[in-house]
């Protein structure tokens, strides 16, 4: 399929079909999206252009009273952005090896004070993680790399069967548990079977979070992961902090994520990262203004074993706007500042500039 095709074909996936099977409680909603991103890097020597692409498609079945369906899948197209600043953080959350994978696919079931959900899930979407964060590109600002660079986590793309529980102990705290699948696969040649299938050997990832509700939201999570013989424990506090609200139109928020291993043979030993996103800030509620710092802190370990340069430590700066074009377009630019990348002995830093346009509906 040329690109011109592939364009094509995504744009006539960005519409959405809602089709009521029974009753409005009871139907039938499918979504599509098309983020399309075009970079350049500088500071490398090579001053690439180049372009990666993301199809989402989603089909959530809403059941009533008997909870909800969703069946989740992605298509990925464009080379990798991070195999070129060599940087572990990877520079682009949406960054995936080329070809259709099934992303998620599950059931969930809510009461009044607690909810359940099975199937093949990804950790992030209900476990540390700030909705601050998610207004920026680099991966880190969504799950931080002191678990994702130390275990095989079952996230984007790359995701493996597991159930997670949720419990309200009141108005201000919630309590979540999750048990998953520790081997998801390293690349997309482990079939789709044996990346779902449990075993002994491959082992368990557990993961436990306390939410508190309280001038925005903190959490405080603690995770295990058994596999082939070798366990890792670690530690997380995540947040939001509103910091100014003048109503909807205008706010200001901070986010924060410090996260710690105690283990010698972990890769990165410890990670904080801290943004603030101000929205409103040229028209209201369209747009949005935001700044992140990112800190994985490499262990004597991870130095020797996965670094190439040996760097403690590899940073990142971003500078991120988002305009809201329509309800179906939104516009995204963003800058980042890449110090020490990790796996590279080219150069001591770079930057890049993404320009992200997103597709979807509602």
């Amino acid at each position: 399929m040329t690109r011109l095709n592939s364009f094509l074909f995504c744009v006539l996936c960005c519409s959405v079909i809602q089709y009521s099977l029974f009753a409005q409680e009871e139907r039938l909603e499918i979504k599509a999206a098309y983020v399309l991103d075009g970079w350049r890097l500088f500071n490398t020597g090579i001053s690439d252009f180049g372009q990666q692409g993301n199809v989402d498609l989603t089909s959530d079945l809403l059941l009533g009273k008997f909870g909800q369906a969703r069946f989740h899948v992605l298509y990925n197209h464009g080379p990798s952005l991070s195999a070129l600043i060599g940087d572990a953080q990877v520079a682009n959350n949406y960054e995936a090896s080329k070809g259709f994978k099934i992303y998620e696919f599950w059931y969930e079931k809510k009461w009044k004070k607690g909810q359940l959900k099975l199937g093949q899930l990804d950790v992030n979407n209900s476990f540390a993680f700030t909705d601050t964060g998610s207004y920026f590109i680099n991966s880190s600002f969504g799950i931080g790399p002191e678990i994702t660079l130390n275990i095989p986590l079952s996230t984007f793309p790359l995701t493996s069967l597991g159930i997670v529980g949720a419990y309200a102990l009141n108005e201000k705290l919630q309590f979540k548990l999750g048990l998953f699948d520790a081997s998801p696969g390293l690349d997309f040649s482990t079939s789709w079977k044996e990346r779902l299938r449990f075993d002994r050997e491959e082992g368990t990832f557990f993961i436990a979070e306390l939410e508190w509700s309280k001038k925005g939201k903190h959490k405080l999570g603690y995770w295990r992961n058994d596999s082939f013989g070798q366990q890792r424990t670690g530690y997380y506090l995540y947040g939001d902090l509103p910091l100014i609200s003048a109503g909807e139109n205008n706010q200001l928020a901070l986010f924060y994520q410090f996260g710690w291993l105690n283990q010698i043979n972990a890769v990165v030993k410890h990670y904080q990262g801290v943004g603030m996103v101000y929205k409103g800030l040229f028209t209201q509620q369209k747009d949005a203004f935001g700044i992140a710092y990112a800190r994985a802190n490499f262990s004597p370990f991870g130095r020797n074993n996965f670094t190439v340069n040996g760097t403690k430590s590899e940073q990142v700066l971003e500078l991120n706007y988002t305009y809201d074009v329509s309800t179906y377009i939104k516009l995204q630019p963003s800058w980042q500042k890449i110090v020490h990348p990790a796996l590279t002995n080219d150069f001591s830093s770079t930057s890049v500039f993404i320009f992200r346009l997103t597709f979807f509906g509602t």
